[in-house]
């Protein structure tokens, strides 16, 4: 009447991959890491001390908790315990959340752009991905530290703006001229000029918190970099790329935000913050190179 049922019984194979499908998402994972080069990760790894779980097999781990909406160190190392696709990949080991937290956070501080960088390589040579034109934008995810608190840049540079307009009525007089560096190494020359004066302007509480006169600050390359990009945009080769423009990133903020529900840091600080977006990028390519290779693979059987 009923299949057989025990819980005491070995059961055979014990091989998890055998319950594994042969083009699944945690099979690409792994197949991606081992590509890498070992060197890759020498400079987290000093050397002393006890030995370390390895790295590859933690990038796994972690590469692929993110591809699952799975964020936190403590649930990453509960599935590790108790989720086959996770075991499989974890070679059967148990690190701990902290373990698994500091080598996101800390010990690939110095590494991960590499690895990420690695990864986009060999993506590109199969066809994944093109890299003939790169597209940028930006969209607000929640910081740590501070939640439902957000920096409404474009507001912000068009009260600027409005602001300059109102300045640029007033009479500026050349002051001197500056030089900033970039953390690039980029040298910038800024001409700063002031306000004549604004002893009674209603609009000076707005405009400036000088006790003085206003004072703006214009680097003319800058401007000519502004007009010669303008000019790109205008003509028709541009107004396809700006069209693609306002259509690819979004994509990319969707899957992050809204399919893998990514929508707070988890880790607080600027370095440790790009950090964690490296390894949403790169679980996002991964992702992405098992959807296509489902796809051929569909469009083969069909």
């Amino acid at each position: 009447m009923y299949i057989q049922y025990t819980m005491d019984q070995l059961t055979l194979p014990m091989d998890l991959a055998e319950d594994i499908p042969e083009n699944h998402l945690v099979r690409v994972v792994n197949d991606a890491v081992n590509r890498l080069s070992d060197r890759i990760f020498a400079d987290a790894y000093p050397g002393g001390g006890r030995d370390s779980y390895h790295p590859k097999m933690l990038a796994k781990v972690i590469i692929y908790a993110y591809t699952q909406r799975i964020y936190s160190s403590r649930q990453i190392a509960k599935a590790v315990r108790e989720n086959i696709m996770f075991m499989w990949i974890a070679g059967r080991q148990r690190p701990d959340f902290r373990t698994i937290n500091r080598f996101r956070s800390e010990r690939m501080k110095e590494t991960l752009e590499t690895v990420f960088t690695a990864v986009l390589q060999f993506l590109a040579e199969e066809k994944y991905v093109n890299l003939e034109h790169y597209f940028v934008d930006g969209t607000k995810i929640e910081a740590n530290a501070n939640r439902y608190t957000f920096v409404w840049g474009k507001a912000m540079v068009k009260q600027n703006a409005k602001l300059q307009e109102k300045v640029n009525g007033q009479k500026l007089v050349f002051r001197h001229e500056s030089k900033d560096t970039t953390e690039s190494g980029f040298e910038i020359r800024h001409r700063h000029y002031r306000s004549v004066s604004c002893e009674g302007c209603p609009l000076k509480p707005a405009c400036t918190k000088a006790q003085g006169d206003r004072e703006i600050r214009v680097s003319l390359r800058y401007m000519r970099y502004k007009q010669q990009v303008r000019e790109k945009l205008c003509s028709e080769e541009g107004y396809a790329l700006s069209v693609r423009r306002m259509i690819e990133p979004e994509s990319v903020f969707g899957q992050i935000k809204n399919n893998r529900g990514f929508r707070r840091f988890l880790l607080r600080g600027l370095p440790k913050v790009s950090l964690e977006v490296g390894w949403l990028s790169l679980a996002h390519n991964l992702h992405k190179q098992a959807a296509i290779d489902q796809n051929r693979k569909i469009a083969v059987q069909e």
